[in-house]
Formats: structure tokens, sequence, C-alpha cells
């Protein structure tokens, strides 16, 4: 059984969606990501603590970087193992927001901490069949059988 441990870092972060005009990538300025990291303490015997991210919103270029920050950020805590990015509030992706998973991905096995998406939408799913990354991602398909495995 897993639960959120009352002395484990938590954060949410919050923006309000707000619309503008588009900058000079023709990303429309503005635009938020809503973030929520939780440190869930498994029972495990090495104490080591996996993070959930729940993202939602569109995952373009203008929110794309706040992930990646977000995700370097977590990595950087020492005892991690796991990291797994909840993305079934996610409702568009674009070729910054793969850029960020694969990123993301990267960093994480150069630290030797499971990566894992959940949660993807069937659109989601499809763009990352059509793009052939599929495959290299650990993908659960929802948060509670990510934490099972």
């Amino acid at each position: 059984m897993t639960r959120v441990e009352a002395n484990t870092p938590a954060q949410t972060i919050f923006l309000p969606r707000r619309w503008h005009t588009e900058d000079e990538r023709g990303c429309a300025q503005g635009l938020s990501l809503r973030m929520s990291c939780q440190a869930i303490r498994s029972a495990r015997p090495d104490g080591r603590t996996p993070w959930i991210v729940r993202v939602a919103g569109a995952l373009d270029c203008s929110t794309s970087e706040e992930l990646r920050e977000k995700i370097n950020g977590l990595l950087a805590v020492d005892q991690q193992d796991r990291l797994i990015l909840d993305l079934e509030g996610v409702t568009h992706i674009d070729s910054s927001g793969l850029g960020t998973l694969l990123a993301g991905m990267r960093e994480a096995n150069e630290r030797q901490v499971r990566f894992t998406l959940s949660g993807l939408n069937i659109s989601l799913r499809h763009t990352l069949e059509r793009t052939r990354l599929y495959s290299l991602f650990e993908i659960r398909p929802t948060l509670q059988d990510a934490l099972l495995t």
C-alpha cells in the first residue's frame, strides 16, 4: 500500500490560463500548464521515494520548458528511484512537448531513475505511435497501474 507522507515535499503549481498573441516562435503567450507533484512513500525496505507529476493542459512550446524544469528539479533529489508522469489531463502535445518527454527520459536514464508515463489519452497515445516514440517509453494505462509495477 502506498500513501502520501505528511513530511515529504509536495508542491502544486497552477497558473490561470490566459490567451494572448503568439510569440516569435509561433507559440501562444500566456498559456500555462497545471502540474501537481507528490512524493509517494512506498513500503519498500530501501526507503526510496517515487515521485508523481500530474500534468494537465496543453504541453506545447509555451509550456514544455516549465515541465522540463520540474522534471530536472525532481531528478536532482537524492534517493530518487522512480518518476511517474501522469498525463491523463494533457489535452494537446506538440513537438516541444514530445522533446520534453524524451529529455526527461534521457535524464532519468542517466541518473538510473525509472521513468514512466501513465494515463495517456487516445490522442496522445496515437501521437506517440505515429512518431514511433511509443516503444521508447515505459507506459502504463493508469497511475494506479504504474504504482503497482
